[in-house]
């Protein structure tokens, strides 16, 4: 649901996108003053990269600065268990996929997947999406090394608190035990 601002920037978009066609060169302009396209390659190559299987038409949120206006960014949300192998959990992938229901059936008509397809249409952006692949891919932030040294630091930075967290926990788990074996890379 909508938290705050007007929605008209982001409406504008959700409709030229439904329109399709980026083609005209005026079309995709228009398409580029309102969406960080870059950012929104980099989101949609993540999300195929991780194997989040539940945030297509949910667990997303979207952003843009108002004053003064700025381009559209979307964020994961709720994605936290890309990062390890849950049983039980939610439909995680055990690795990078393109999912078929991106492109055809209910969920190609979400939102996220509309942009996506129709900026699909646009020669530049194709190119742009398949550099930010390899880019991210070759030696960026989609690397093995690259993203065990940024997922190390970032579960050093919070290991303390988790102390806290694992006592709201209850039932015996402990940082040390449960969380440390599960972030271990």
């Amino acid at each position: 649901g909508h938290l705050s601002g007007d929605l008209f920037r982001f409406e504008r978009l959700v409709e030229l996108a439904s329109e399709g066609d980026l083609r005209s060169p005026e079309r995709y302009e228009a398409v580029s003053q309102l969406l960080d396209i870059e950012h929104f390659a980099d989101y949609v190559i993540l999300f195929w990269f991780s194997g989040f299987g539940d945030g297509l038409d949910n667990n997303w949120y979207a952003g843009m600065r108002n004053d003064p206006p700025g381009r559209l960014l979307f964020f994961m949300w709720d994605s936290e268990y890309i990062f390890i192998n849950q049983d039980p959990g939610p439909p995680a992938n055990t690795g990078a996929w393109v999912p078929n229901y991106f492109f055809t059936g209910e969920y190609s008509r979400t939102r996220i997947a509309r942009i996506f397809l129709a900026l699909l249409t646009n020669p530049e952006f194709c190119l742009l999406f398949a550099d930010r692949i390899y880019g991210h891919l070759s030696h960026g932030a989609l690397t093995d090394e690259n993203s065990r040294a940024r997922f190390k630091a970032l579960t050093d930075h919070i290991a303390d608190a988790i102390i806290g967290e694992s006592a709201r926990w209850g039932g015996g788990r402990t940082r040390d035990e449960q969380w440390r074996s599960a972030v271990e890379v």
